[in-house]
Parts: structure tokens; sequence; C-alpha cells
């Protein structure tokens, strides 16, 4: 299933906390994370105090914020149980209703999310006999989450500093019934709206995920207004730094070999820094995968030694003539493992250029894949320019016209005149050189791209979306959504009207620098105002799990059929580019709309049945996938939509060059 969910809170059932994330990526996609119900189990074995033959206990003395605390006790004999939370500020907490009756024997449940610190669970038994005796234990949580069981209105996070791909625990508290805002403060200084905007709800607290904040100094602003016409609002910062940011000085590439590109204008580089300013994507939907950015390096490795699978990463852009420079070396065993620089790749993902580098025995090939035939261009011959081992090299494959060319360390070592492929993408890979089961891993740095484009107006991709022969488009369905070629067409349906989330998929296809999109949209019927449909470019897929896309980059037209509304936005943010715009005339929901949405360079335009907004110059994202969506309840022209179904019907997909 291909989902994407916009955020939501959604109130917890008695005795369990549901986290939502909040932050849309790729991407948006929040995963779920629901703490388990209150159960009665065996009691771990307690020590009682000796004059009393009442216990109370927990299953471990120490915890991390956002655990699930197992409380368990025992009693004698039928009788009134009170349970009493003793809150590391002091203050205190009834569990459940305050006073229990229960038989003789055991009980547990669980205690959600308790603040940090030293937390206290006493226990008071009186029973049907007349005897009484009390029992206490004692448990620590670490982390930073005070105000999760605040009288005021505070928010913060369950730690100051965090890894990039971290999952941010937010809490907020409310002292009275009221709407909440919440916005993320960037550190770009831009901000957007947590989940749909306003949310109402009653006194107390609750959390959420936010997955994927950018590397910096993160802001989390709220806003809140009480039903009695109070208001308040509350601040709390954290910060996001690279994943392994604290890197020895020996880890990472120190290549002295020249490049031959010197002399040629680059078009794209990439130095591995910052992720989130990257060229390359940090996710790979096979687990036996793994790619990142890692101390100013890539990261590109095969951690499962039984899968059969190159570890393969797009580059972006669509080149007629290109070259593609970067320094590689290999981390642990190098035997048996070879770095392969793709060029002019066809959509269909097995037809390109390659050149094959073989650091253990000093080899170099090209071959040329036809739909996974492949054809030797050039003798694996021995290259004296190849440093073995671990050792760093600088490599290059040059497709020109019809000549496709290796070099290692500035030295020419294969060439081979072809004119099969005339323009596509570029990939690098890192893995076996064939079907061995070993694991391997990969280390990338200076990354430099550079080419001539198609002509402008070339078309890059075209599927009029009537069957899913193309490929283009995957299909996933569930008891509330559809992603389905029906009725000739591309159907994006959101069928339950009470789940938050929107229908979307990616096309399938490269990351593109430059593209315009062109999409025929209409809806079967307008059943809320609110309903849309998104076109949007450079996006980039972080991670997918249960049907779930978690995305971020990118530029987005979303248009409201219902109203004639539309505006160009940055995707990542949600901030409006240009304003929303309406269409002349009075808006027809269910007609067919011709959606446009261009990004070439820094220039973004879009236009929806020839009415154009843009060009806008903005540089914050430079590459990524096209994606497409239909939903319910994006702030629009009318402000924020009410729950609702939509089917949205989508057909002449068409990708150009600008």
């Amino acid at each position: 299933m291909h989902r994407l969910f916009a955020s939501a809170l959604v109130a917890p059932a008695a005795g369990t906390s549901l986290l939502v994330a909040g932050s849309r990526m790729g991407a948006q996609t929040p995963d779920q994370a629901v703490q388990p119900a209150p159960t009665t189990t065996a009691l771990p074995s307690p020590t009682a105090s000796p004059q009393a033959s009442v216990a109370i206990t927990t299953e471990k003395t120490q915890y991390q914020f956002g655990d699930t605390v197992h409380v368990c006790y025992s009693v004698p004999g039928p009788g009134t149980v009170t349970v009493v939370h003793l809150l590391p500020d002091g203050s205190s907490q009834p569990w459940g209703g305050g006073v229990l009756h229960v038989a003789s024997g055991t009980g547990c449940f669980d205690r959600n999310r308790p603040p940090a610190g030293l937390n206290q669970e006493h226990l008071d038994f009186r029973g049907d006999n007349g005897m009484t005796a009390t029992a206490d234990t004692t448990f620590s949580v670490q982390g930073s989450t005070s105000c999760v069981y605040s009288p005021t209105v505070c928010i913060t996070t369950d730690k100051p500093e965090y890894q990039r791909g971290e999952t941010i625990v937010v809490c907020y508290s409310i002292p009275t019934a009221g709407t909440v805002f919440v916005w993320h403060v960037l550190p770009n200084g831009s901000s957007s709206p947590w989940g749909a905007g306003q949310l109402h709800h009653g006194a107390g607290a609750d959390c959420f995920n936010h997955l994927g904040p950018p590397i910096g100094v993160n802001h989390e602003h709220l806003d809140f207004t009480g039903d009695n016409g109070t208001t308040a609002s509350a601040d709390t910062t954290f910060s996001v730094r690279q994943a392994g940011a604290l890197c020895s000085s020996s880890s990472t590439s120190t290549a002295t070999a020249q490049s031959n590109s010197t002399s040629r204008s680059v078009t794209l580089t990439d130095d591995f820094i910052d992720p989130d300013q990257g060229l390359l994507q940090t996710y790979s939907s096979n687990p036996a995968v793994q790619l990142d950015y890692e101390c100013g390096e890539y990261r590109i490795a095969k951690v499962s030694a039984d899968a059969s699978v190159l570890p393969t990463v797009s580059v972006p852009g669509v080149f007629a003539d290109s070259v593609l420079d970067v320094d590689a070396r290999l981390v642990g065993d190098p035997t048996d493992v070879r770095v392969v620089l793709r060029c002019r790749q066809q959509l269909s993902g097995s037809s390109w250029y390659r050149a094959d580098f073989m650091p253990d025995v000093g080899r170099v090939a090209l071959y040329r894949s036809d739909d996974n035939r492949q054809v030797m261009l050039a003798n694996a011959t021995a290259v004296g320019p190849l440093n073995g081992g671990n050792e760093t090299n600088h490599l290059e494959l040059s497709c020109q016209s019809n000549l496709i060319s290796a070099s290692a360390n500035g030295t020419l070592v294969a060439s081979a005149a072809d004119d099969t492929y005339g323009a596509g993408s570029m990939a690098i890979a890192v893995g076996p050189r064939g079907a061995q089961h070993i694991e391997t891993d990969g280390r990338l740095a200076h990354l430099a791209v550079s080419g001539q484009p198609p002509p402008s107006g070339t078309i890059l991709l075209s599927d009029p979306l009537q069957d899913s022969g193309a490929r283009t488009l995957s299909e996933s369905s569930d008891s509330k959504f559809l992603d389905r070629f029906f009725e000739g067409a591309y159907q994006l349906a959101k069928l339950d009207p009470g789940s938050s989330g929107t229908a979307g998929m990616v096309v399938r296809g490269p990351w593109y620098v430059d593209v315009s999109v062109d999409l025929d949209a209409r809806l079967t019927a307008v059943t809320s105002i609110q309903d849309f449909v998104e076109v949007s470019c450079r996006r980039k897929v972080v991670s997918f799990a249960n049907g779930i896309y978690q995305l971020g980059g990118g530029y987005k037209l979303i248009f409201w059929p219902a109203q004639g509304g539309f505006d160009l936005r940055d995707a990542d943010t949600g901030v409006s580019l240009t304003g929303i715009q309406h269409l002349p005339g009075q808006p027809l929901g269910d007609k067919v709309h011709h959606l446009q949405l261009t990004c070439s360079g820094s220039a973004i335009s879009a236009s929806v049945d020839g009415t154009s907004v843009g060009p806008v110059q903005n540089t914050a994202h430079v590459s990524g996938q096209v994606y497409l969506e239909a939903g319910v309840g994006i702030t629009g022209p009318s402000g924020p939509g009410l729950p609702a179904t939509i089917d949205a019907r989508l057909s002449n997909l068409v990708l150009t060059q600008p």
C-alpha cells in the first residue's frame, strides 16, 4: 500500500497513548505507535514488606520516556485497592477511577508515558474483613518531558538534541478544553503548521512524533485558545545534527588524484556534508541495502550476505552527453567487490551503459545492458592506475556522443563507440561482482555531474494511464484508500471519511533536476469543497512502511476543483510561493482539468487549465521524484477541510524536459 497520511492527533483510548508522526516526507507520512492496552498477567515476583501481605511492583526499575510501565499488585483477599502515582514534581494522580474493589490475587495495569525523573506507585488496601495494608515501589524515567503533567500551557521534546533520522517525541499540555495550534519553525526560518492546523480537545496532555526535521536548531511554537476565552503560548527548541557527525579524521576520503573534469562546467555537486541539501536518496525499500550520508561521505552498503541485490543509488538528472565523477573506497574485505557507474539509463531500469571498477584485481570493464542482457563493449584489462585494497580511487564515466569511456585516477582505462542509447539518467552501485553471498560496504565522496540535458521539449515519460502496462505507477488498496488503474484511468480514492490522510503515488523513474509535469485530473463527485488534487516535483522518499510514504523536499501544485482555486507551494514547509489563485468563471469540480508544474533550475511555475502562476525563484530543493496525490483537508481558499471522501481519476501523464 502506498499511502501518504496527513498528520493528526487522535484521542487515545482509555489506558493507551497514540503517537502520530507529524512531518510529511516523503513526506506528512507518520507511523503510528500505539501503547498496549491494560492487561492482566502473572505478577513479577514482588518483594512485599514483612509486616504486610500486599505488594506492588514494576517489571523494570528504569525506563526511557515514551515507554509503557507495566505495574502489578497482589492482595490477600477481597477488598478495595487504591493506587496513587507520585510524580517527580511531588504532585500525585490516582490510577483509573481511584478506588477499585477486587477479589484476592493479582492484577496489572499499564502506566503510559510517565514523566522524566523518579516516579513512585503507592498502594492502599482495605480488606472486606477490615484488614488494611500499604505497599510502594519506585522507578526512574530518563528524558525531559516535564510538561506532560504540567497544569499550565507548555510544549517540550523528549531530548534536546538528536541525530538526523531519529524520531522526535513532542509533548504538550493545556489546562482547560480549547484549541491547539502547533507550528514547526525550521532552521532556515520558514515554518509549517503541524497536522491539519488547529485541533480542539479537552484539558490534559498529548504527544506526537516528528519525523525527519532538518539539521540545525528547530523550534516548536504552540498557541492555545481556551473555550473560556483564555489564550496562552509556549515554545521549545531542539537541535538535529548529522548522523555519525562525531567522526574520526581517518574515516573520510583523502583522494589526491586529479579529476579530468576540471576543464568542464559542472552541473551538480555533492560533498555529502548535509543530507537535507544532498543529491542522493537516503532511503531503500530493500532492508538489505543501507544508503546514508556519514561523515562527509555517502555510504552504500549490502548488509545481508544472503540477499541477491546490487545496492544502487540513482544520480539526479537526465542527460544526453554527461560525465560522472566520484571518489570511491571500499570498507572491509574488498575481494569480489566492484564499484559500478552507469549512464544513459532508460526508464525501464534495465538498459544502460556501465563501467565496472574492480579494485581487488585492478580491472575495469565497459558494458551495455539491453533489458538486462549484458553486452561487453571493452574487455576487462589489467589497470595499473586503479588503487587496490581499501584505498580511494577517483572514478569517472563519460558518455559523449557515441563514445563511452572510463577513467581511474585521471587515466583513461577503457573506451568504446556505441550509439544504442542517446540519453538517460545515471546511477552508482557498490556490491558483489557476481552472485557471491557476501556483505559489502562502499563510501563515496566528492560527487560531480556535468553534462548536457536533452533538448527542451524532449519527452522524458509519456503514459495515458489507461492500464498498468507501462508500470509508471504502482497499485495498492485497502479498506480506506485505493491507488489503482480503473475504468481507463488511474484512480486515487479515499474511501473512509473519518480517516486522516491522502492517497498518493510516486511516479516510477529517476530523480529529476529539471522537469515539467503535465496531468489531466477530474473528480467523479465532489464531497467537500476541500477535495484536492496535487502534483509535486523534486520530492524525496525518506521512508516507506506499512503503506505510508514519508516524504521531504520539493514543490507542489495543489488544486481544489470545487472552488476553482490553486496554489504553488514549498511541499516541505507548506508555505505558499504565489498565494492562492482562482480560475475564471464558475468552478466545475467534476470536469477534466489540465495541471502543469514546471521545475527548471531555480524557476518554479504552475498552471491549471491555462491559468498560470510564476515563475518564482526558489533554490530550496534541487532534485527528486514526481509525486501525485489526492485527498481532503489541506487548508485552502475556504479554510481547513472537514472529513470527507474523494475519488480522483488521473490520465495523460507526460514528463518533458523544460
